[in-house]
């Protein structure tokens, strides 16, 4: 599976997944190629951090980070499964300029993967969501997988990289899993 998080941030998304295998899977770590995205030099310095760590990731877990929509470098597998997330991303102002570069993105990274099925996950507050729907529309997903759907879900706080705790704390959040099926027309 490659996993490309855009507005990576210090890769919450990648660690709530890789939480929630641990819960599926006891004893068992995640086998993930992954690309994180982010303007922010230092959010992806700290998520590298956290992709170094290897209690939480395989030893075939591949990583690379851009902060300038590079994705020549992408790990990935082809014909595998291609995720692209974007956890809050849509809420933040500026990001509707984006909107072209981010569709260009997508394709580029697909047609290198080649993937035999794509997905996005789409999760922010319920009430932040006014930039996604216009790129939802752009990008023409096809059936719902799930959503979207208020959500509540327990909250990993960050402290630095070798620390971090879950709280009780439980947002409702507006979340989407859309499948992707460009080309098969």
């Amino acid at each position: 599976m490659t996993f490309v998080d855009i507005g990576c941030g210090p890769m919450t998304s990648c660690l709530a997944l890789t939480d929630y295998y641990s819960q599926i899977a006891p004893g068992s770590k995640l086998h993930l190629d992954y690309l994180g995205i982010d303007r922010e030099k230092a959010m992806l310095d700290l998520a590298s951090q956290f992709g170094n760590r290897r209690d939480l990731f395989s030893d075939s877990f591949r990583q690379n980070y851009s902060s300038d929509w590079d994705y020549k470098h992408i790990p990935h597998k082809k014909n595998g499964t291609l995720i692209f997330n974007f956890s809050y991303f849509w809420g933040q102002n500026g990001v509707q300029d984006d909107v072209n570069n981010i569709t260009t993105l997508m394709l580029n990274i697909a047609n290198i993967c080649q993937p035999r099925k794509m997905f996005i996950i789409y999760l922010n507050t319920y009430s932040n969501n006014r930039y996604y729907l216009p790129f939802r529309n752009k990008v023409g997903l096809s059936g719902d997988i799930e959503g979207p759907v208020k959500y509540s879900f327990r909250y990993m706080r960050q402290l630095r990289p070798d620390k971090f705790q879950f709280h009780p704390q439980k947002p409702t959040l507006r979340y989407e899993i859309k499948q992707l099926e460009w080309g098969e027309e």
